[in-house]
């Protein structure tokens, strides 16, 4: 259909609910010495026309590493530098919320019902979890994850760990989710059997549609031997 001209080193892409808008990140400006980017930025795009819409300058003060839609009218993002997540108007581009107290975000999921954002911080072993309309924090799970992953009725989320050096084995733990963050328990462990397991590690997750698959992307840390697994959780309570 069209070809989309990135504007620097862009690597996150999100759809809005209906389909109307296709969102980048993109970067204006980089230090020239550091090549640090220094005027992040998100481009909306109609993806049918293929042309640019709308550009929402200085998001944050580094790249964005994560964004999503909360619906066609509000863009959400994340920047591991400056510590925040930002919630912004689409139609003027005007910030309408903060998200504070995260450090280093790696990435971020929306739960099929809007209620919870639970973020993924770098390098620290806490998985933190916001209520989306008041930006207030509810809750951590003491868990190192990699990669996270709602299911599509919003019942549970998925998330990946690290190898375990003894058993030979990557850990997935899928976790059922209730209304108080305490509540939140392990419904499921998945210890997936890889040859050499100190070498390979867990990507990104994702479940089907339906709710009874979940992909499972592996990696090796040589850059060989990557592939997919696909589990069957259709039978989660």
């Amino acid at each position: 259909m069209h070809t989309l001209r990135s504007l620097g080193a862009g690597r996150r892409l999100a759809f809005s609910p209906t389909g109307k808008l296709l969102a980048s990140d993109a970067c204006l400006k980089r230090d020239p010495q550091t090549f640090i980017c220094v005027q992040p930025a998100v481009i909306l795009w109609d993806p049918y026309k293929g042309v640019e819409v709308k550009r929402i300058s200085n998001v944050h003060s580094s790249n964005v590493t994560d964004l999503a839609f909360l619906s066609d009218e509000l863009l959400v993002t994340g920047a591991m530098a400056d510590d925040t997540i930002r919630v912004w108007q689409v139609a003027t581009g005007q910030l309408v919320r903060f998200f504070y107290g995260v450090d280093g975000v790696m990435e971020f999921e929306i739960s099929p019902n809007k209620k919870f954002l639970v973020v993924l911080q770098n390098g620290i072993p806490i998985l933190k979890v916001w209520d989306v309309s008041s930006g207030r924090e509810l809750g951590s799970l003491f868990k190192d994850f990699v990669g996270l992953s709602f299911s599509p009725n919003g019942q549970f989320l998925a998330g990946s760990e690290g190898p375990d050096r003894q058993q030979n084995t990557l850990s997935l733990q899928i976790w059922r989710v209730k209304e108080n963050v305490k509540d939140w328990q392990v419904a499921r462990t998945l210890d997936i059997p890889v040859p050499n397991a100190i070498n390979h590690f867990l990507g990104d997750l994702s479940f089907s549609p339906d709710g009874k698959i979940l992909a499972i992307y592996i990696w090796n840390a040589a850059g060989r031997e990557e592939s997919i697994q696909l589990w069957y959780v259709g039978d989660l309570q």
